[in-house]
């Protein structure tokens, strides 16, 4: 998680033609293919992905590939963060940059490897867990957006959905705050009561609860940290 903030925001700025380059050989780096000598971002990239291929599959990896592939289109398609002068996205167009650049799914992949077998792709890209994956992620963003806005706003970050919200609809920054909460309480219901989905999922159901339960303690990990370490973003607690 540290290396792709770091990535993120290193790379984030570069030009779109020279960050397609970037992005192609941070892939090449994931498939175990040579790539020239860049910096120690790219080495431990390197080193990360030598060790989970000692305790992952091949298969394993290459959904992982597939991740950080979501997760770079989201770099290339953002074309509204930190700009001199700031534009809003529509919210649909927000979620669909959002949704990768998030990189909840990369963080996804590696909480499957706390269950105890890797699950077939049959299981992992079954519609019911790509939604509870795709919540979670929802979740990243929205505890994210909550509580960074107010230091977004001041900065010209357009990329918050707060602030998104406010944009297109017309309403005060408060108003967008109860919406984005509103959505917020919405999804996580909804993740919340994924649990009784998990019985369809037969020989691998107790792989499924593992990883729904190791879903939900991240977030709470997330939404705890947001709240103490709340002077980050200049705001109170409550």
């Amino acid at each position: 998680m540290l290396w792709a903030f770091i990535f993120d925001d290193f790379y984030g700025p570069y030009p779109k033609d020279e960050l397609k380059r970037i992005c192609r050989n941070a892939l090449a780096t994931i498939s175990n293919e040579p790539i020239p000598p860049a910096n120690a971002i790219f080495d431990q990239l390197r080193i990360t992905c030598a060790e989970l291929r000692e305790q992952t599959t091949p298969q394993w990896m290459n959904r992982f590939l597939k991740s950080h592939k979501f997760y770079f289109q989201g770099l290339l398609m953002d074309t509204f963060s930190y700009k001199e002068h700031r534009t809003y996205p529509t919210e649909e167009q927000y979620f669909k940059i959002r949704d990768r650049l998030i990189g909840g799914f990369m963080v996804m992949d590696l909480l499957e490897l706390i269950s105890d077998k890797i699950m077939p792709d049959e299981i992992i890209y079954h519609p019911d867990i790509h939604r509870m994956r795709l919540l979670a992620s929802r979740l990243m963003i929205y505890d994210n957006d909550i509580f960074s806005y107010q230091k977004e706003l001041l900065e010209g970050e357009s990329m918050n959905l707060v602030l998104v919200i406010a944009n297109e609809r017309g309403i005060s920054i408060e108003k967008a705050l109860k919406e984005t909460i509103r959505i917020r309480k919405k999804d996580y219901l909804e993740l919340l009561a994924f649990n009784r989905k998990i019985g369809q999922f037969g020989k691998w159901s107790r792989q499924v609860l593992q990883y729904w339960e190791n879903t939900m303690i991240l977030l709470e990990g997330q939404l705890k940290w947001y709240k103490i370490k709340s002077q980050r973003y200049g705001i109170t607690n409550d």
